[in-house]
């Protein structure tokens, strides 16, 4: 005589191999999500730092504008509209040094028209603060969030001159023009990470 024995699983441990699948696979979606808003942010942040390179170059090659070629172009950032920022010609010639709004009735590219490209950020990645550096011994106008020895800027405008390849960096505080040394542009994500541009008069760009 013979006898076979079947075996499998329980209950309770269906229930508990369950629990640990559905345990390990919300541990590696939270992670993803967190490494994906990581690139995200990562990849909007050099981009920001991209543009600023392409400014200068624009602006030492006498780049072509709405059918003029001018000497200064800028990157204009305003806390007002935290999700894009615009590189722009700074007309006529250079002269001015800061970004003039978009005239009524007109659109960003149009003849006579200081916008050249409005860049949008997207996937909730937003300009979080803009900080000028203010040497010692002198006073901060605001700091608000920024570290101390930074104005927190409500816009900014980094500008380059052919033939000087240094910047014109131009903050604005309750529509007070004042220019700093170096600024550094803080990019944050939906979920709370940072990353920051800082740009020197010098024309260095580096990321943090």
């Amino acid at each position: 005589m013979s006898s076979s024995t079947q075996k499998g699983f329980s209950i309770i441990e269906l229930i508990v191999a369950m629990t640990v699948f559905v345990t390990i696979s919300s541990v590696l979606l939270i992670n993803y999500n967190s490494i994906n808003h990581r690139l995200t942010l990562d990849t909007l942040v050099h981009q920001v730092a991209q543009w600023t390179r392409e400014t200068q170059v624009s602006a030492m090659s006498v780049r072509s504008h709405s059918g003029g070629f001018f000497q200064g172009y800028g990157l204009h950032f305003d806390q007002a509209s935290t999700t894009d920022f615009v590189f722009f010609a700074d007309l006529p010639s250079g002269i001015s040094k800061q970004y003039d709004p978009i005239p009524g009735g007109q659109a960003c590219g149009d003849a006579g028209v200081e916008c050249t490209k409005v860049v949008t950020m997207n996937k909730g990645v937003k300009i979080d603060r803009i900080c000028g550096f203010v040497p010692s011994p002198a006073v901060p106008t605001y700091q608000g969030t920024c570290p101390s020895n930074f104005d927190q800027l409500d816009s900014l405008d980094v500008v380059f001159t052919r033939p000087n390849p240094d910047a014109e960096i131009t903050g604005k505080i309750m529509g007070v023009p004042l220019s700093y040394g170096n600024v550094v542009v803080t990019i944050r994500s939906v979920t709370g990470y940072e990353r920051s541009v800082n740009i020197w008069t010098t024309g260095q760009v580096t990321v943090q």
